[in-house]
């Protein structure tokens, strides 16, 4: 769980240097607090990584 936490921070790190749009609408979400969008991400990112768990058990 660890790993992944880690591989998203240096993901959002890394594409904002590299200016990644997604990531800056991300931040600007953040910054303004939209709650709806940032919830939204979050479900999103929960879902993915519990499909991945779920399909490669290790």
């Amino acid at each position: 769980m660890r790993r992944i936490v880690a591989f998203i921070i240096l993901f959002v790190l890394f594409s904002y240097l590299v200016n990644f749009e997604p990531v800056i609408v991300f931040v600007e979400a953040l910054l303004q607090s939209n709650f709806i969008i940032i919830i939204g991400l979050l479900t999103f990112i929960i879902i993915t990584v519990m499909m991945t768990m779920i399909l490669k058990p290790s």
